[in-house]
Order: structure tokens, then C-alpha cells, then sequence
């Protein structure tokens, strides 16, 4: 059933509920489901290139606003504790391979190449997605 969250409030009742889930693509399916009211979105972000320091900015401080922390590091914020790599065969799996899950993939190969198609993305540039590493 698809959402249309309101407020940060409404947010945050969502995160409860799906971090109450079993698997990791439990949360995603029930996360893609939610969709953001663009009048909580800050309404500059509209108009701002999204290559420019100033986007960047602006959505840092968005980040902030929505996770209520103080300050952000990827190295520290953008880890999971119920991810962990499979060390027994030594060699890295992008995680979103070990969800075997093909709806998860092909939702995130998407979700992927619509991003890079808005942002028509050129050669010699380069998209950081913070959402997969660990």
C-alpha cells in the first residue's frame, strides 16, 4: 500500500515499524511503498544544480533534519548492524547480491538508472551513492 508521508513524524512511525521486520528486503519493499510530501522537502533543492557544492549542502542539512543527528560521517552513519559480509569465502558481495532476492535487485537497478537518467549524468562525471557501501 503506498504512503504519502506528511511530516517527520509520520517518518519516523515508518522507520519503527520496518526496523520491526525480519529481513532486510522486508524493509525495503515496505520502504519503497513511502514517498516524502515535497513540501517537507526544502523547496531550493528544486532549483539547485545537483553537481554543486550547494546541493550538497543543502542536502546534508536535510540528512540532519531528517535523522536528528548533529553531524554526519559515512564511515559511521551509513552502517547497518544486521548487514555483515561473508567472510567464510574471503571475497566481497555487493550487499545488495546478498539479499538473493531479485525483486530487491531489480528495484535498486531502477531506482538506479533513474537517478542517473534525471540527473543525466555525463562522461567525465561521477554519482557518490552513500546507500550501498558498508
Amino acid at each position: 500500500m503506498k504512503m504519502l508521508l506528511q511530516s517527520f513524524e509520520e517518518v519516523d512511525q515508518v522507520i519503527t515499524e520496518t526496523n520491526s521486520l525480519v529481513s532486510e528486503t522486508d524493509r525495503i519493499a515496505a520502504l519503497c511503498d513511502c514517498y516524502l510530501s515535497s513540501e517537507v522537502v526544502p523547496a531550493e533543492l528544486l532549483e539547485l544544480d545537483p553537481f554543486s557544492w550547494k546541493y550538497y549542502s543543502v542536502c546534508k542539512e536535510f540528512l540532519l533534519t531528517i535523522t536528528g543527528l548533529r553531524s554526519y560521517s559515512p564511515i559511521e552513519n551509513e552502517r547497518a548492524s544486521y548487514l555483515h559480509q561473508n567472510t567464510e569465502e574471503k571475497r566481497y558481495v555487493p550487499q545488495i547480491y546478498q539479499y538473493k532476492n531479485s525483486r530487491a535487485l531489480s528495484d535498486f537497478f531502477i531506482a538506479s538508472g533513474h537517478s542517473l537518467q534525471t540527473l543525466d549524468v555525463r562522461g567525465g562525471q561521477s554519482v557518490l551513492d552513500y546507500g550501498i557501501h558498508n
